[in-house]
């Protein structure tokens, strides 16, 4: 073969490899797309989600039947009431046939200071206001007349996430939790965060406070999922 049929060669491999490329990359966009479809119509979802789509080439992937990693993104999202902002999913080993499942999932977001006080409030009928302090949560208000300070730290207990009180102060004197009056005391324990809506099987693991509010993780292992 001459060097022109050689180079010939070359730029006929060039563009057949450009345009599997091309395809690659237009099939997953279109996955990409129609899979955030998939989320703004199930979910109740604050602005556009965004999804993208792992590992390379993608159209192998589909052919062996599972994707690498699927990441996804929203500004915010409501669970069953609860306001969630900052939320992303990965999931990995996802399935691309029914029945639909990934091998691990990891899901993370925070629960905004506004909504951790409602819920203070609604549970405890004390008018208090909430703010952030390192790793703590500072409630201030006021019950039966005298200024009320109390800390409090959210926790997962059993997969449920709760807010308890870890000191508090009333008219400027620190007072035991457990020395509070009993109903007091029940008002401002184990405040629980209802956060019901995840799939079957992710649970949450963990929580840190931060300074928009409370960021929690759940994660799962060979979860079923419910939409492609």
């Amino acid at each position: 073969m001459g060097a022109r049929g050689v180079v010939v060669g070359i730029v006929g491999i060039g563009v057949l490899v450009g345009g599997l490329l091309v395809v690659d990359r237009y099939a997953e966009a279109e996955v990409e797309r129609a899979a955030v479809d998939q989320l703004a119509g199930r979910l109740d979802v604050t602005g556009t989600p965004t999804v993208e789509l792992g590992g390379f080439p993608f159209l192998t992937q589909l052919l062996a039947g599972s994707v690498d990693e699927v990441v996804a993104h929203a500004d915010g999202v409501v669970l069953e009431g609860t306001d969630l902002v900052d939320v992303e999913a990965t999931a990995t080993g996802v399935t691309t046939s029914e029945p639909y499942t990934a091998a691990r999932v990891r899901f993370t977001g925070t629960v905004p200071t506004a909504s951790l006080e409602q819920l203070v409030r609604d549970h405890s009928e004390v008018d208090a206001d909430l703010a952030t302090d390192g790793a703590e949560l500072v409630a201030s208000g006021s019950v039966l007349g005298l200024e009320l300070s109390a800390r409090l730290a959210p926790s997962v207990v059993e997969g449920a996430l709760q807010v308890g009180v870890t000191t508090v102060s009333i008219g400027g004197v620190s007072v035991d939790v457990a020395d509070l009056p009993g109903r007091l005391e029940d008002r401002l324990s184990g405040i629980p965060v209802p956060l019901d809506g995840l799939p079957e099987g992710v649970a949450l693991s963990e929580v840190q406070v931060v300074p928009e509010g409370a960021r929690i993780v759940a994660v799962g292992q060979d979860v079923a999922l419910t939409a492609p």
